[in-house]
């Protein structure tokens, strides 16, 4: 919670949307995605930088063959599962690891 806390407070890039964590809310992030209009090129910047990332959400179930006739499309989840780029986090990340990810991020 403190690394989601030190992005939620330290990330300031009009490029980047973070995720809001509603107040009362203590959240358990495995991944913490962001959102950007220019995925491919956070990616390339991130992997220059030596940032891991992960697409998680490529497609919105609406998207993927076998469900389709399932769904209507849901135009915003389709927005964001195009947009969205997870950036690191976990227990073990060291302040400096933090820091440098918000750094490249705000440079970004």
């Amino acid at each position: 919670r403190s690394i989601v806390k030190k992005y939620e407070e330290n990330i300031i890039n009009e490029k980047i949307t973070l995720p809001k964590t509603p107040k009362g809310c203590l959240p358990t992030h495995h991944i913490y995605p962001i959102r950007t209009i220019n995925r491919k090129g956070l990616a390339q910047y991130l992997y220059s930088n030596q940032i891991e990332y992960g697409i998680h959400y490529p497609l919105c179930i609406e998207e993927m063959g076998m469900y389709k006739h399932l769904y209507k499309p849901n135009n915003t989840s389709i927005k964001y599962s195009k947009e969205m780029i997870s950036i690191p986090i976990h227990p073990f990340m060291k302040e400096q690891e933090v820091n440098y990810v918000i750094e490249c991020l705000n440079k970004y």
